[in-house]
């Protein structure tokens, strides 16, 4: 099982604009993705200013059978007043991807979902979606907030993934709840999707001096063990990885293709590296919050990933 997906956050773009996404250079990154024998797609409503779910119908849907790869779409609960638009909403989401069904569909964000939850009866509409075979398996992200993610799996049934930013900064990080939440996902033997592996590109500029470690050590780069990191961990099924361009894409694809998980004296190693960056400058860099209204290539994380 190949565990990369194909983020679809920061697709290439023509002229740095946002909306504009550049299809050619898409469709060859698909090309290669499913060529390579990946096959998990991850967007949203959101992503490219409402864009990036026209690329599953224009690319995927047009060039590949559903049997052969798998999408992950999300629901904005920001967006909505009432049931009704929640229903009409998710409709147009099949539209738009030209989808006859979601293989995975999330609530993103977990600060109000119980509420959420309560306000919109979410579970009895993903259960309905669930039981209509228009969505195989529900999920939702937690960005903080452990206790809330425990309390919503053990209250409702209807959850059969959850997605977490991981990453060997976040999950070593007392005040943070990363480590937490993973814990209570794994506590719910539930499976787990990983995103933000290198927390918005910023575990790629790494200090010269763990840049410097990693090579004496392995001869690998901070992208491969940070990637290498994750993969140690059993309980993380899948890991996003949103890739800009055809470079990236094929690199990120040679790592998982041959990776291993890291020694235990790479992990190790790894808290030395964690030592050095909360003594550098960068420690201050607060990496991707998906906050911005523009995502460009003058971002800190020049490598958005």
């Amino acid at each position: 099982m190949e565990k990369l997906v194909f983020g679809m956050r920061n697709l290439p773009i023509i002229k740095n604009n946002l909306k504009n996404i550049d299809e050619d250079k898409t469709k060859q990154m698909i090309k290669d993705f499913m060529e390579n024998n990946f096959n998990i797609f991850d967007t949203s409503y959101t992503y490219h200013r409402q864009k990036a779910e026209n690329i599953i119908a224009d690319i995927l849907v047009k060039n590949y059978d559903h049997k052969n790869f798998e999408v992950i779409d999300k629901l904005p609960i920001m967006s909505f007043k009432n049931n009704e638009d929640i229903d009409q909403f998710f409709k147009r989401q099949l539209t738009t991807t030209n989808l006859d069904y979601f293989d995975y569909y999330q609530i993103p964000d977990l600060y109000t979902v119980k509420t959420d939850i309560d306000n919109y009866n979410l579970v009895e509409f993903l259960n309905d979606k669930k039981t209509e075979g228009l969505i195989k398996k529900v999920g939702l992200s937690s960005v903080a907030g452990y206790q809330q993610l425990d309390t919503t799996l053990s209250e409702n049934d209807v959850f059969d993934y959850v997605q977490l930013d991981l990453n060997y900064l976040d999950m070593n990080n007392p005040n943070l709840q990363m480590q937490k939440c993973f814990n209570v996902a794994c506590k719910h033997k539930i499976p787990i999707f990983a995103s933000e592996p290198l927390k918005g590109g910023l575990l790629l500029n790494l200090p010269k001096k763990a840049v410097e470690l990693i090579k004496d050590t392995t001869g690998d780069t901070p992208l491969t063990w940070a990637f290498r990191y994750l993969i140690s961990i059993p309980d993380i099924d899948y890991i996003i990885s949103n890739m800009s361009t055809l470079q990236q894409l094929q690199q990120n694809m040679q790592i998982f293709k041959n990776i291993q998980p890291l020694t235990s004296r790479e992990l190790i190693i790894i808290d030395d590296i964690i030592k050095i960056i909360q003594t550098s400058s960068m420690n201050n860099i607060p990496g991707c919050t998906l906050s911005c209204s523009t995502c460009t290539q003058n971002c800190p994380g020049a490598q958005r990933r």
